[in-house]
């Protein structure tokens, strides 16, 4: 079961708040907004549960320190290829504030947010250290049982920076092969970010990359419809599995699990009756 509040914990240590709020779809003045009433989600994240047919509007708002180590961004583009900054709604010196309206649109079995355009991602590299976190907005429809509309919060990835030459680089892919597996963090996309949110000193004080020889990795043994996850992305209800016949896109699809939010953890072994290959 997917919990809200271990990863609310880990920005909390980072001095950044999230708050959701139920809009009027019509209601759009985002300073406006920040005077409406929050909705205090459930321990899974749940912020509403309805009918199918129901549109619904919803308001991200996300407070960091206004610190250069810390930054809120969109991800946009089919490949995850494009990094924007938010643009602030105070003008305070300490800390700054970030709101972003979320809608839902009609999708077959009813009105659902649209993991491109209901997130938040929060960029740290405190420390020299990245951490990459998606703030969302997530929709789930059953048949039988409605509309389910969560907060959900997860770090994306996290590696130590280092420097070689004139470049910074990460210490490990972030997630994934880009070309294997388009729409997922990358690090191209994330460097000239990075770049911005390092001062020259800072980047001089980062570790010289060595490259070292990795463990062989020893493939694991699955029966039949099974595997082993390798990344799930809570959002967009998808990610990437291990099975007898390699890594593997899926997407979950499926209706016999006692929780609201499907959620699937790294490491996590499971069987094929619970997904649906993409």
């Amino acid at each position: 079961m997917y919990k809200l509040a271990p990863e609310l914990s880990k920005l909390k240590k980072l001095g950044v708040s999230v708050e959701v709020k139920f809009r009027n779809s019509a209601q759009k003045d985002k300073r406006e907004i920040l005077s409406t009433e929050n909705v205090e989600p459930e321990i899974d994240g749940l912020v509403f549960q309805g009918e199918n047919g129901v549109q619904r509007a919803f308001s991200l708002v996300v407070t960091l320190p206004a610190r250069t180590d810390l930054a809120a961004v969109i991800i946009q583009g089919k490949r995850s290829e494009f990094v924007n900054r938010l643009s602030s709604v105070n003008t305070d010196n300490n800390f700054r504030i970030f709101v972003r309206n979320v809608s839902t649109y009609p999708v077959y079995g009813g009105y659902s947010t649209k993991p491109q355009d209901n997130s938040v991602r929060i960029i740290s590299v405190r420390n020299g250290k990245l951490q990459i976190f998606s703030v969302a907005v997530a929709s789930r429809l059953y048949p039988d049982d409605g509309a389910y509309d969560f907060l959900v919060v997860q770090e994306m990835y996290r590696a130590k920076l280092f420097r070689s030459r004139e470049e910074i680089i990460a210490e490990d892919e972030i997630v994934t092969d880009s070309e294997e597996y388009p729409g997922f963090n990358r690090w191209e996309a994330m460097r000239e970010l990075v770049n911005e949110m390092l001062s020259r000193e800072e980047i001089t004080a980062l570790p010289v990359f060595e490259p070292r020889l990795k463990s062989k990795f020893k493939e694991p043994k699955f029966n039949n419809k099974e595997g082993q996850i390798i990344f799930f992305d809570i959002n967009k209800g998808f990610g990437f599995v291990d099975t007898a016949e390699g890594a593997t896109f899926f997407h979950w699809k499926g209706t016999d699990t006692d929780d609201g939010l499907p959620y699937f953890f790294t490491g996590q072994k499971i069987s094929f009756d619970s997904i649906e290959e993409s």
